[in-house]
């Protein structure tokens, strides 16, 4: 895994961290981003939730630590969008647990600089929805 070993000796990897710290109710069918505002909620609108890329870089992998109230085992998706242009993470995820946690380290999502990046949650129509979720994802890019 020395390929992921992401520090700050090595000016040519890149940790972009994403928060939702304000809990919130996932509604059925809903799209969340997560933005980079500390102490802020997820955003419905994509264009508020953008991060410009200040290199090119190349994404390659995606952690994501999630807390709520245990739901049913309906699938989240997980996508990074790269001007408006979506590639999947997960779209198996479930949050069945009070702590769900998510990664992915197969990407290979290029970005240019000036591009805007997105993190996407879609929501499915859950049995039972998880409540009170709040969370934080890391992008790590090279």
């Amino acid at each position: 895994m020395a390929d992921l070993d992401f520090n700050i000796t090595n000016p040519n990897k890149i940790v972009i961290p994403l928060w939702n710290s304000l809990r919130f109710n996932p509604a059925d069918g809903g799209t969340y981003f997560f933005t980079q505002w500390v102490n802020s909620g997820v955003d419905q609108t994509e264009s508020s939730a953008a991060i410009i890329a200040p290199v090119s870089m190349t994404i390659k992998s995606f952690y994501g630590a999630f807390y709520s109230s245990a739901g049913s085992n309906e699938a989240v998706t997980f996508s990074i969008g790269i001007n408006g242009v979506y590639t999947v993470v997960s779209d198996t995820f479930q949050m069945t647990a009070t702590e769900n946690f998510l990664s992915n380290n197969s990407l290979n999502i290029s970005v240019a600089q000036g591009d805007k990046i997105t993190v996407r949650m879609l929501c499915p129509t859950w049995a039972t929805n998880p409540s009170n979720l709040r969370g934080s994802i890391n992008l790590y890019a090279q």
